[in-house]
């Protein structure tokens, strides 16, 4: 017996005893060290302690059930090792029974089994989450025999198709094929299903909620024995509506983009515009139709030579320097030259070429478009002298009105030579002459007609008609001497004037007899818009200065009568005139005149009385050349 019990306490299993009413009688030792519980503790219904008590209840349940049977009890519970920590073990209770059959004594053991239970959790977890994946994901599931039967579908397959499982054996599967693409894709089907390979189609399934067929991607594979045979079909199908959609909006935008290109091309080859395009490096690429029609040129020819060899001779340097210099800065430019035509014949055309830059911003294309300007060029050219033609009959009116003041000007010279002249007489017919007052006053009249020598030939150049000559300019020498042209008019009209010149101002580049006349309009213009003033003093203030940007200004004001802020931009309006049989061209054509100069002019109400009229026109930059044609 001693030996017995050894052999029970030594094996690695959790052994106990029963009496016939189920009280535990005997635990081996091992079942005392793993739970922790003494022989002592166990017996009777101490031996509960060791179990989960979730596992307690369904225990004593079939052990009850036992007893009263005297069938074996089998169950799987959860046994509290001495640590504290539940283990799954295999529970097996056989009764053990007398020559007469009756129960004398139970005997039990528990197994650990806390790994297998976890690995078959861990299968069942996998399997669960296998099928809840096959369940749940986004495409339809299905599974056949070897000879294509349908044993499986998902619920993807059913709640898309509305097919049931049912539905799906046999060929019922069918239905939910487009009728247009079932034929094709049966006959895929059929043919992997008798050679056993794979296969890839696209066919349209019909959706059960709204009877819309969608595209689908479909794809079967087969499952194959140790042998190699084909146990079975896999296949899956994946909803590609939205691909094959977008798909079909690429293509058509491809075929919309093609024809872009095709109506773009057409569209660059017939506008009247010369458009080419160029490498990196300046060289010629490209050009449309009308350029090469224009130059008489195929666009192999133009891509082999240079644009400059159909521009003008004198315009070429220019050219070539300009599109050196924007090829090194990769700066867009524009320039007016003149291009051969097919005939021979040279016009002008308006430049503008572009850079086209990558993502990090270098060039790699250049673009331009050439503009025929010829007959615009004629056209400015026409309305230059017509302005000239213009501003030289204002200049002469100008004169005429002025001619009391230019008499004026030249009667005080003339008068002082006569006086001096008499004088100068009588001082060398005196008995003894007196050389040296007759020499002092021979000199006033030498001084007197130079006076009047330049009187004249201000009234000269004022009134000549020239071409106008663009140079640098000191703006308060020519704003002086057009007042003194004007200065008489100022007594006539009791105005006195008061000039308000900046100092230190750099030349200006302009014509120096056309912004002569603007001064002299806009000064005329101010001391009759004061004619009926005689409450305050009629003053004229001309100045000059430096503008914010840079530019030279030049103001004259009076403290006339004014100008209604409605009309402040009117008055230089053509055949806009308040002057008694006056022609309402004065202040246009000034306002011509400074705008050809690449200045502004413009009128402001003067504070607190009068009118004040502006002008601007562009400083010459230093190192500029004497004279800028």
């Amino acid at each position: 017996m001693d030996q017995l019990r050894l052999v029970i306490d030594t094996i690695p299993t959790l052994v106990w005893s029963c009496r016939p009413d189920g009280a535990f009688d005997y635990v081996s030792r091992p079942w005392s060290e793993y739970t922790g519980i003494s022989a002592q503790d166990a017996l009777g219904s101490g031996w509960m302690a060791a179990y989960h008590p979730d596992d307690v209840g369904k225990h004593q349940e079939k052990r009850l059930a036992s007893l009263a049977s005297g069938e074996p009890v089998i169950n799987e519970v959860r046994l509290r090792r001495a640590d504290g920590q539940y283990r799954w073990h295999l529970i097996h209770g056989v009764p053990l029974r007398d020559a007469s059959g009756n129960i004398v004594k139970w005997y039990g053991a528990a197994a650990d089994i806390e790994d297998r239970k976890r690995i078959e959790q861990a299968l069942r977890r996998s399997e669960r989450e296998l099928r809840d994946l096959i369940e749940t994901m986004p495409a339809m599931a299905v599974a056949a025999l070897a000879d294509g039967s349908p044993t499986f579908a998902n619920r993807r397959w059913t709640e898309y198709t509305g097919l049931s499982a049912e539905d799906t054996e046999g060929s019922g599967w069918k239905a939910a094929i487009h009728p247009e693409d079932f034929g094709r894709w049966l006959k895929l089907w059929r043919t992997c299903l008798a050679n056993g390979q794979p296969f890839e189609e696209e066919a349209r399934f019909r959706r059960a909620s709204d009877g819309e067929y969608r595209w689908f991607w479909t794809r079967g594979v087969p499952l194959r024995d140790e042998q190699g045979h084909v146990a079975g079909w896999y296949g899956l199908g994946m909803d590609v509506q939205d691909r094959k959609t977008t798909e079909q909006e690429r293509e058509r935008l491809r075929q919309l983009e093609r024809q872009a290109e095709r109506e773009l091309q057409v569209t660059i080859d017939t506008i009247p515009v010369i458009v080419a395009r160029y490498a990196r490096d300046g060289s010629p690429e490209f050009v449309n139709q009308t350029g090469r029609t224009y130059i008489g040129l195929s666009n192999d020819s133009f891509r082999g030579q240079s644009w400059g060899s159909a521009v003008h001779p004198d315009d070429r340097p220019e050219l070539e320097a300009a599109w050196r210099a924007h090829l090194a800065t990769g700066q867009p430019f524009e320039l007016e030259h003149r291009v051969r035509r097919a005939d021979g014949e040279y016009r002008w055309f308006f430049v503008r070429r572009v850079p086209l830059r990558d993502e990090d911003g270098q060039v790699i294309r250049w673009y331009a478009a050439a503009h025929d300007i010829d007959d615009q060029k004629r056209a400015e050219r026409a309305l230059q002298t017509a302005q000239a033609e213009l501003a030289h009959v204002t200049r002469v009116t100008t004169l005429g009105e002025l001619s009391a003041s230019i008499a004026h000007e030249i009667n005080q010279p003339l008068a002082a030579i006569l006086t001096n002249a008499e004088a100068g007489l009588r001082l060398l017919g005196r008995d003894v002459p007196d050389i040296q007052e007759a020499r002092a006053g021979i000199a006033d009249v030498i001084k007197d007609a130079h006076r009047a020598g330049e009187v004249i030939r201000r009234v000269r150049d004022f009134s000549k008609k020239a071409h106008p000559q663009m140079m640098r300019l000191d703006i308060n020498d020519v704003a002086e001497e057009a007042i003194k042209l004007v200065r008489y008019e100022a007594l006539r009209h009791g105005v006195t004037i008061r000039f308000e010149f900046a100092s230190g101002l750099p030349p200006v580049r302009g014509d120096r007899i056309q912004l002569q006349q603007v001064i002299v309009n806009l000064a005329v213009n101010g001391m009759e818009a004061m004619t009926s003033v005689h409450d305050r003093e009629r003053e004229l203030i001309v100045g000059t200065h430096r503008d914010q940007s840079d530019r030279i200004l030049v103001a004259v004001a009076d403290a006339g009568v004014g100008i209604e802020p409605e009309n402040l931009n009117r008055v230089f309006g053509a055949f806009h005139t308040t002057k008694p049989g006056g022609l309402g061209m004065g202040l246009a054509i000034c306002r011509s005149i400074i705008e050809a100069h690449g200045g502004r002019l413009w009128a402001d109400a003067n504070v607190p009385r009068g009118a004040i009229f502006r002008f601007t026109v562009p400083a010459v930059a230093a190192g500029t050349s004497e004279v800028v044609q």
